[in-house]
Parts: structure tokens; sequence; C-alpha cells
């Protein structure tokens, strides 16, 4: 979805050139990996509160 793409890079995602599904986030130590399949999204990352963050800007 072309509107998503375009919000989800606002966050300061980076769409990976490989596979167009996944999206990687980065802050110093803190990365997440965002992964579209259908309908459904898979967040990866190694700090939780950035990852509950991320849930409730996404909820928004």
């Amino acid at each position: 979805n072309m509107h998503f793409d375009k919000v989800i890079k606002m966050y300061g995602f980076i769409k990976n050139g490989e596979e167009p599904c996944i999206y990687k986030w980065a802050n110093g130590p803190v990365v997440v990996f965002l992964v579209l399949y259908v309908d459904d999204i898979l967040l990866i990352g190694n700090d939780i509160p950035t990852l509950q963050g991320i849930k409730i800007w996404l909820s928004s």
C-alpha cells in the first residue's frame, strides 16, 4: 500500500531494497524490523519499550 509506505517512512523506517515488505528502523543500538504479510504486521526488535511505542503509533 502506497499510503502505508509513505507514513511508515515518515516515522523513520527504511524499506529493504531486496524485500519490499520489510522495513528497518534503527536508533543507536536499538533496531526494529517491520514485516508486512497480506494484512498482518510483524514487529521484531531488541527494545521492548520502543516496540510498544511503535505499536501504539501504528494503532493511532
